[in-house]
């Protein structure tokens, strides 16, 4: 099944060190540090959390793998 991760870069709950770990063990899933973001990414940059995901969706194979920095 297509994943992807989003993170908050500046994340102090869940910091973007586990989702570094979680990409580990989900290699086909890329990984996208938003900055400027902490916990709730989807809410503090929307229009970016948003481009990511309709960008990943529109084509999840061809997104590739891998960390990202937004």
């Amino acid at each position: 099944m297509p994943t992807i991760l989003i993170w908050g870069a500046q994340d102090r709950w869940v910091p973007a060190e586990v989702g570094h770990r979680t990409a580990s063990l989900m290699p086909e899933a890329p990984l996208v540090l938003l900055d400027r973001a902490s916990h709730a990414p989807y809410y503090e940059r929307p229009e970016a959390f948003n481009d990511v995901l309709t960008d990943y969706l529109s084509d999840p194979k061809g997104y590739g793998a891998g960390v990202r920095e937004v």
